[in-house]
């Protein structure tokens, strides 16, 4: 198991956000390797900067994948840095969701940017990478519903989604095509 032990490595200081990302972040940096489902593509990113915009994210982590993962499996296929909308404030979660075309890449992801520092991100938190309680592109398009992703597009925060050769594909289209959106 080639998978970095994230029971042992440091938990994350904040509690998981209460609302729709709950169940992605529970447990993540608990998750017992025997009872893992048998292929992990989904990651949670902790620990990102407020200061980081989901593009500028994505930019970062994904310009590092794309130099990695070219072709057939170009890595990532969805992508999303959670904002909570309490208060009227927008605000970045501290954590991103990334789903993989397959394992490897994953497992790679994983191996590359666990305990790495961002660019832009200081010193006091490195990102903790670990599989996320849920898994696969399916169980992720499972958990919106048509109100979550008019919320996320009126405020311009839709997920980016990608297709195997690691080309952008327009968001309402997945969620279309997914049945979520008519």
């Amino acid at each position: 198991d080639n998978w970095t032990d994230v029971a042992t490595s440091e938990p994350s200081p904040r509690a998981p956000p209460a609302g729709v990302w709950s169940i992605w972040l529970d447990a993540a940096s608990t998750i017992d390797s025997s009872a893992a489902p048998r292929e992990i593509t989904t990651l949670v990113v902790r620990n990102v900067p407020a200061r980081y915009t989901q593009e500028k994210l994505f930019q970062e982590l994904s310009g590092d994948a794309n130099a990695h993962f070219q072709g057939e499996d170009a890595g990532i296929n969805f992508f999303i840095l959670p904002f909570s909308f309490r208060a009227g404030h927008c605000r970045s979660q501290g954590c991103a969701i990334v789903n993989f075309c397959s394992e490897e890449l994953a497992m790679q992801f994983q191996q590359r940017w666990h305990r790495q520092y961002l660019t832009n991100h200081g010193r006091t938190k490195c990102l903790h990478v670990a599989p996320a309680a849920l898994q696969g592109l399916s169980a992720i398009m499972n958990q919106f519903n048509r109100r979550t992703v008019e919320k996320l597009q009126r405020a311009g925060m839709l997920p980016i989604f990608a297709d195997v050769r690691g080309n952008r594909v327009d968001a309402m289209r997945e969620f279309r095509r997914y049945g979520i959106m008519p």
